[in-house]
C-alpha cells in the first residue's frame, strides 16, 4: 500500500489537485469546522422576569430561562444575576445537586417568593438597583468550566407587547373553570359532588345539564327541564334516582350552583369583538393615534405608596416608586 502511494506521489501531475478533489476537501473542512464549533466552548442564552407581590415589600425574580445552544452538556452549580459591577444576586444554588443542562436543552424555573434580601447576615434593599433599567444586569453561571457571563438573551415574544403598544389590539385569553379537576363550561348550571356518607369522601362528580350517556347506570332515567329549574328540584330528582337504585344508599349529594353559568336564552356571554383585515386595522390605529394626540390628556394620579405592587404598570412602578424611595 505504501509503495502504491509513493509511486503515485512520484508523478508530478498528481501533485495538482483536481477540481472535484478540491471541492470534496473544502466540504470536509467545513463539516469538521462546524462540528468543532458546535461542540467547543459554551453558548447559553438566558432571560429572567421580575415581579412584585403584595406579600413582600421588594421585587423579586419570578422566572428564569436558560437555553443551551451547544451540542454538549453543561454542569451548573450556581446561577447569579449580576447587577451593576458590585452586586451578585443568587438566584439558584445547585451545589449539592448540580443542574445538568443537556445539549440543546431549554430550562425554565419559577423562583419562590422572597421575604427580603440579606448580605453578611444583614437585611438589604436592592429594589432601586433591580428595577432601574439604566443599571446593567446579566445572568452569570458558575459552571464546571468556570465563570460564564450570559450575553445572549432569549427573545421570548408575547402578544402583550403588541397589546401595550397599540390600544387597538385585543389580547384574549381563555377563561377555564375547573372543580376538583373537572373542567366546567359556562353552560353547566349545577355541579354535583357525590359523597360517601361513611368516609365523607367525594367519590364522583356530575354536571347538569348533561347527556344521559354520562350518568351512571341510567337505564330508564329521564331528566325533565323541571328538574333543572332549581337546586331543590335537582336534589329531589337525585333522591328519587337513588331510590330506584341508580345511586348507592350511602351516597350523599352536594349540589353547587356554577357561578359562571350563562343561560342559553341570554345568548353568548360577553361583548362582540370583530376581527379586522390589515387595511381596517391600520385605519383604526391611525384614527386612535389622532385622537390621542389631539384629545384631552388624562391626569396621571401619583400613588403615595412606596410599594411597587400597588402601581399599575412596570413603567409607572419604576418612575413613581423610585422617586418616592
Amino acid at each position: 500500500m505504501l509503495e502504491i502511494l509513493l509511486n503515485w506521489l512520484a508523478e508530478p501531475k498528481n501533485w495538482i489537485p483536481s477540481p472535484i478533489t478540491t471541492v470534496i476537501a473544502l466540504l470536509a473542512l467545513a463539516v469538521a469546522n462546524s462540528n468543532y464549533r458546535r461542540k467547543s466552548g459554551i453558548d447559553i442564552a438566558g432571560s429572567y422576569r421580575w415581579e412584585v407581590d403584595f406579600r413582600t415589600d421588594q421585587p423579586y425574580i419570578k422566572e428564569l430561562r436558560l437555553e443551551n445552544r451547544k451540542d454538549k452538556a453543561i454542569t451548573i452549580y450556581f446561577i447569579f444575576l449580576k447587577i451593576g459591577n458590585n452586586i451578585y444576586l443568587e438566584l439558584q444554588n445547585h451545589e449539592d445537586n448540580p443542574l445538568i443542562l443537556k445539549a440543546f436543552e431549554s430550562y425554565r424555573s419559577e423562583l419562590d417568593l422572597i421575604a427580603g434580601y440579606t448580605s453578611k447576615a444583614i437585611f438589604v434593599n436592592i429594589s432601586r438597583a433591580l428595577l432601574d433599567d439604566s443599571i446593567s444586569k446579566e445572568i452569570v453561571l458558575a459552571t464546571g468550566s468556570g465563570k460564564f457571563h450570559i450575553k445572549k438573551k432569549i427573545k421570548h415574544w408575547h402578544a402583550r407587547e403588541a397589546f401595550f403598544q397599540k390600544p387597538e389590539v385585543s389580547l384574549i385569553t381563555p377563561f377555564v373553570v375547573a372543580h376538583r379537576g373537572t373542567i366546567v363550561g359556562n353552560r353547566t348550571k349545577y355541579i354535583v359532588e357525590i359523597r360517601d356518607t361513611h368516609t365523607d369522601q367525594v367519590t364522583s362528580l356530575l354536571t347538569f345539564p348533561n347527556t344521559l350517556s354520562e350518568l351512571p347506570e341510567d337505564v330508564g332515567l329521564t331528566i325533565l327541564p323541571y328538574d333543572l329549574e332549581s337546586i331543590e328540584n335537582l336534589e329531589l330528582f337525585l333522591l328519587n334516582s337513588q331510590k330506584k337504585g341508580i345511586f348507592s344508599n350511602s351516597s350523599n349529594f352536594n349540589i353547587i350552583l356554577n357561578p359562571h353559568y350563562n343561560d342559553p336564552s341570554h345568548g353568548i356571554k360577553g361583548s362582540h369583538i370583530a376581527a379586522k383585515n390589515l387595511i381596517n386595522f391600520w385605519h383604526a390605529c391611525f384614527l386612535g393615534k389622532i385622537k390621542r394626540l389631539f384629545g384631552t390628556s388624562n391626569t396621571l394620579i401619583v400613588s403615595k405608596s412606596k410599594s411597587p405592587h400597588q402601581l399599575v404598570s412596570k413603567v409607572r412602578s419604576l418612575s413613581i416608586w423610585l422617586n418616592n424611595k
